[in-house]
């Protein structure tokens, strides 16, 4: 029974730096079009792409489903450690798969608003993105597993 319990708690460790290690590649690129790379913390909050002095000529605005994409993890992260047993895994598991999907279709969610009239961009994945959809799903499947074993 104390193996079972260690084994676990190893497991809601990685658990949990796993989904955090999603979390934080927020700070790195996210989506590209053309030249231009988005940061995952522009794609969530926005920001301007072409200002002229004070005006904005073309940005992002907040996205909601970047901003979950990103931090689904880092609240999977907490469920997992505040809920125990299997409803806390189950939880942790579902943010953290719901996570990587929203994640897998934002290119087609992110939309820049222009000032005047401007070109439709079309959205491409960047490293940090792919990084992060690798790391939440790598998560979610050990929140699985940890949830199987309480089911034992």
């Amino acid at each position: 029974m104390a193996k079972r319990k260690k084994k676990n708690s190893q497991i809601r460790m990685v658990v949990a730096i796993l989904a955090i290690a999603a979390t934080v590649m927020v700070a790195f690129d996210g989506l590209k079009s053309g030249e231009y790379v988005a940061k995952g913390y522009e794609l969530a909050f926005g920001a301007d792409l072409l200002s002229l002095g004070e005006t904005s000529l073309a940005k992002l605005n907040f996205n909601v489903f970047a901003f979950a994409g990103y931090f689904l993890p880092l609240v999977a992260a907490i469920i997992i450690f505040v809920v125990k047993g299997k409803v806390g895994a189950l939880a942790s598991a579902l943010c953290l798969i719901g996570a990587s999907v929203v994640l897998i279709i934002l290119p087609g969610l992110v939309e820049v608003e222009y000032a005047i009239v401007g070109p439709k961009l079309t959205w491409d994945f960047s490293w940090g993105i792919l990084v992060s959809i690798g790391l939440s799903a790598l998560a979610g499947i050990g929140a699985l597993y940890e949830s199987f074993l309480e089911l034992k």
